[in-house]
């Protein structure tokens, strides 16, 4: 009788030992899946964060450039070249001037997957510095980039001096 009392107490010792085991694995894959959850949602929340700076950049560098192409020569070759160095000239606000403020929902972007203008600011101060503030969001997230502009004494023609990025 005694062998099979060992028996007995041997086989519901197995059963706690394996119970354990299953538990304690059980604790692991939970806190590997909620690790790799983590990890995927930041990864996304910077892919996010990484697109709304580009596109703000991507606006911020067309702006320049338009404007720079707009002071560089006084006429163009058909009116709505004409026209639209005119609109871009109307952007620049006067020195000293209140910022001029475009809202968002007045600027159009030809690939939708890029991302959301929001606002761009102009800024002028007196020492002929232009500052272009354009925020932009996408999936939630947004940023801004400033790109600064600086007018020639002599020629008159705007060119690009820096870029910074603004912290959202």
């Amino acid at each position: 009788m005694k062998e099979v009392n060992t028996m007995k107490n041997k086989k519901g010792s197995t059963i706690v030992w394996a119970v354990m085991l299953i538990m304690v694995l059980m604790v692991i894959v939970g806190a590997s899946l909620s690790f790799a959850y983590i990890n995927y949602n930041k990864s996304i929340n910077y892919r996010s964060s990484t697109q709304a700076e580009l596109t703000a950049e991507s606006v911020a560098q067309a702006l320049a450039s338009q404007i720079t192409e707009a002071s560089t020569s006084p006429t163009f070759e058909t009116e709505d070249d004409q026209a639209n160095a005119d609109h871009t000239k109307a952007l620049i606000p006067a020195e000293n001037a209140d910022p001029i403020v475009v809202d968002g929902s007045d600027i159009e972007i030809s690939n939708q997957k890029m991302g959301k203008v929001e606002s761009i600011t102009f800024t002028r101060n007196q020492n002929n510095k232009l500052t272009i503030t354009v925020k932009a969001a996408y999936s939630g997230q947004s940023a801004s980039v400033d790109a600064i502009m600086k007018k020639d004494k002599d020629s008159n023609i705007w060119t690009i001096y820096n870029y910074e990025r603004a912290k959202s």
